[in-house]
C-alpha cells in the first residue's frame, strides 16, 4: 500500500513536469496495435494542435502498479510487453508514428530502475544493451527523453551512452522517484 501511494505521488509529480515543460500531444487516436491506449487526449482543440509537441509515454505493461498509475493518461501510452524487447517495441512505434505524420519529439519512459539500468518485465536495459542496440536507438529521431525510473540518473556512463546514441536531451533522477525525491536532472548536450 505504501509503495502504491508513493507511485501515485510520483505520477502527480510526472504530470506537473509534463505541464511545466508543455509536453502535450496532438489530438490523435492511436491505432498502432493492442499495445496502445486507444483514446485521444481530452481537452485539446484544433488551435492547440500546432502548438503542442508530440509526446509518447512508454511504460512497463508487466507492472500492475504502473498500469494503474497511467489509467486515464492524457498522453498516448505504449505498453511494453514482456514478450518483445523494449528497444524493438519503441523503435517500431516511433517509426509508425513518423510514417503516419505525427513524429514523437519527447519520450517518457516509465519503468522500475536502478543506477545504470531500466527494468521492463524480465528485460534489463543496461549500458551494454544500449551499445548492442545502437542502430535501433540511432533511428529514434526524438529531441527529449525523460526516464521516470528510480535512480536511472545515478550512472553517468549509462546516461551519456544513451544521449550519444539517440542524440537527444536526457532527463533522469539520481534518486528514487516518489513524494520525497522530486528532482529530475538534465544531461546537457
Amino acid at each position: 500500500m505504501v509503495h502504491l501511494v508513493a507511485c501515485r505521488l510520483a505520477l502527480l509529480f510526472f504530470y506537473w513536469i509534463c505541464i511545466y515543460y508543455c509536453l502535450n500531444t496532438n489530438d490523435i487516436t492511436t491505432t498502432f496495435s493492442d499495445n496502445w491506449a486507444n483514446e485521444s487526449p481530452k481537452g485539446s482543440d484544433a488551435n492547440n494542435e500546432d502548438e503542442q509537441s508530440a509526446s509518447l509515454i512508454v511504460a512497463d505493461g508487466c507492472c500492475s502498479e504502473i498500469r494503474e498509475l497511467l489509467i486515464g493518461s492524457q498522453l498516448p501510452v505504449l505498453w511494453m510487453r514482456g514478450d518483445q524487447h523494449p528497444i524493438s517495441a519503441i523503435t517500431q512505434a516511433l517509426a509508425i508514428r513518423r510514417q503516419q505524420g505525427s513524429p514523437v519529439e519527447t519520450l517518457h519512459w516509465i519503468s522500475h530502475g536502478r543506477a545504470g539500468c531500466l527494468q521492463v518485465g524480465d528485460f534489463s536495459i543496461t549500458e551494454q544493451t544500449l551499445i548492442d542496440q545502437k542502430l535501433s536507438l540511432s533511428s529514434w529521431e526524438i529531441y527529449k527523453i525523460a526516464l521516470w525510473s528510480c535512480s536511472a540518473g545515478a550512472d553517468s556512463k549509462f546516461l551519456n551512452q544513451l544521449q550519444e546514441l539517440i542524440d537527444a536531451e536526457v532527463f533522469a533522477s539520481n534518486y528514487m522517484i516518489n513524494s520525497k525525491y522530486k528532482t529530475i536532472y538534465r544531461i546537457k548536450k
